[in-house]
């Protein structure tokens, strides 16, 4: 019966659909912020967090390697498709403990063009909404805690608070579906 027993565990876990997951992760936080998870937005690490600002939502992923695209650090904005958008300066201001100075990181566009007076400009994805994708090119990696502050940006000539983010790797343990 002992020898039987581990294989019944295994079988049990298998037909289950679930199966034991540990990792490190780049957890943020600020006032007001949602927390998703690397997986499904629902399971494993809380690597992305997100908050909205006068209407305008912002989502957040330091960690590359739990990036859901092209495994690059970012962040993405969706706003209404009358909402006019504009980010004059596109650099972001990166403190990281152990570091003497502010890190500077070029903010680059996956989905947005300039248009003719600076405003963003982006397809629409859903019915209503535009969604624009940016790249911190050039981050450092984050393997102490530190801030992270964002340029301005304005919807409808109007600057939207943005909270300072604050960073620090930490670990997760948990326990995944085998699919979504």
């Amino acid at each position: 019966m002992k020898q039987s027993l581990p294989a019944i565990l295994v079988a049990t876990a298998s037909l289950s659909g679930c199966f034991p997951y540990a990792t490190t992760y780049v957890h943020l936080d600020a006032e007001n912020i949602e927390r998703k998870h690397e997986i499904c937005r629902q399971y494993g690490a809380p690597a992305m967090a997100s908050f909205e600002s006068n209407g305008v939502r912002f989502e957040f992923n330091l960690d590359p390697s739990k990036a859901n695209y092209d495994k690059v650090a970012g962040f993405t904005i969706v706003a209404a498709q009358n909402v006019v958008l504009s980010m004059p300066d596109d650099r972001v201001r990166v403190t990281i403990e152990g570091f003497a100075e502010a890190v500077i990181v070029p903010i680059v566009s996956k989905s947005a063009k300039r248009g003719p007076n600076g405003q963003l400009v982006t397809e629409i994805t859903r019915p209503g909404n535009q969604r624009y994708r940016f790249d911190f090119v050039g981050l450092p990696p984050l393997s102490s805690r530190g801030t992270l502050e964002m340029p301005a940006i304005y919807a409808d000539a109007i600057a939207l608070p943005l909270p300072k983010l604050t960073f620090e790797r930490r670990g997760f343990v948990g326990i995944l579906p085998l699919n979504c």
